[in-house]
């Protein structure tokens, strides 16, 4: 990719070719949207469990 990249960015240096574009779509494709509950996105909830620590305390020489 990165010896293409020349070849990928147009000539003016603000936007991409239609190369870009092409190699591009298929990786960018699509999106994954949360599942909806009621119209409001449901996102699950966190568990959040504390643990008991296992190393010791350390401090900077």
């Amino acid at each position: 990719m990165a010896n293409n990249a020349p070849f990928f960015i147009s000539k003016d240096g603000f936007g991409i070719t239609h190369e870009a574009r092409k190699y591009l779509l298929p990786l960018i494709a699509g999106e994954d949207y949360p599942p909806y509950e009621n119209g409001l996105p449901h996102y699950p909830k966190l568990q959040n469990k504390l643990i008991t620590k296992r190393c010791k305390q350390w401090a900077l020489p």
